[in-house]
């Protein structure tokens, strides 16, 4: 089944000082997972922002069937 992926990244953001292959494989990682609790179809989001003090917050989230308490 298919899926959307929507991204959404503030021009303001800064750049970020972390190591760009690790950053990318914990995107990527998160991205498998949510695939996976998609398995008919659904919605990826990845958003980014300017946070307080320099930071970068990203956040990643799916419209998968989650995890049973």
């Amino acid at each position: 089944m298919g899926g959307t992926v929507k991204t959404d990244c503030a021009a303001d953001v800064p750049p970020i000082n972390a190591d760009q292959g690790m950053v990318q494989q914990a995107l990527l990682n998160l991205a498998l997972n949510a695939c996976q609790a998609m398995p008919n179809g659904g919605t990826l989001s990845l958003k980014c922002r300017a946070a307080s003090r320099g930071r970068v917050e990203i956040d990643v989230e799916d419209t998968g069937v989650g995890i049973p308490p």
